[in-house]
């Protein structure tokens, strides 16, 4: 683009080498003489912001399922608790869905984990009594 701007390179060219339009390119080299770098070619998206599928009482759903399941050692998997919360919520989320949250949530790293520490925890007393 900065070629383009000093007319060292012509507009197909880089439109070519960019794999834009001509249009496109004659725009963004429009806009980064008046707007800056900043402003035209780093991306602002944020993403989405909030889940609008699978809302706080969908999660809590998964998460006591999830723990109830891996501690009494039943199965885990994206499918059974799909089945299991779309039944008590009355929703039709996806077991792709699930198991992003199980992954975003870290659920699958306390698999394991979680039976050895409510064992671990059971046989411990309680200090509070």
């Amino acid at each position: 683009m900065s070629l383009l701007q000093a007319n060292l390179l012509s507009v197909h060219t880089v439109s070519s080498a960019l794999d834009i339009t001509a249009a496109h390119c004659r725009e963004l080299s429009a806009k980064l003489v008046n707007d800056g770098v900043t402003e035209v070619l780093i991306d602002k998206r944020k993403g989405q912001k909030q889940d609008f599928r699978v809302d706080l009482s969908v999660k809590a759903e998964l998460i006591q399922h999830f723990a109830a399941r891996a501690v009494t050692g039943h199965s885990t998997s994206s499918q059974v608790l799909t089945e299991l919360i779309n039944d008590t919520q009355k929703t039709t989320i996806s077991s792709r869905t699930i198991r992003w949250h199980m992954n975003k949530l870290g659920l699958m790293k306390i698999k394991k984990t979680l039976p050895i520490l409510v064992e671990a925890l059971k046989k411990t007393p309680d200090p509070a009594c």
